[in-house]
């Protein structure tokens, strides 16, 4: 274990690389974001690179990765900042 520290856009960007964890968001708020994977083919990929072409999310979708980002904020972020704390607490008082 290492004592980096996890930055924000770190623990949203690991919550939602975890599958399970999307799907349980979604279960839980009726989103379909576990859905939302890049189903282009790699032709189309390499072209709209080329291109610099981005595609654009709906306002829908929009909602879901705002509501994404919220959930992991409040739930997780903040959840092992608190822990984090009493950890370090606890060995203060250790001393």
């Amino acid at each position: 274990m290492t004592d980096k520290t996890m930055t924000l856009k770190e623990c949203i960007l690991e919550c939602a690389n975890t599958k399970g964890f999307v799907e349980e968001f979604d279960r839980l708020h009726g989103f379909h974001l576990a859905d939302m994977g890049d189903k282009r083919s790699p032709i189309e990929r390499m072209i709209d690179k080329a291109c610099n072409h981005k595609e654009k999310l709906s306002a829908e979708k929009l909602h879901e990765l705002d509501t994404f980002c919220l959930f992991v904020f409040q739930y997780v972020w903040l959840t092992a900042k608190a822990e984090s704390v009493k950890r370090f607490e606890a060995q203060e008082i250790v001393k």
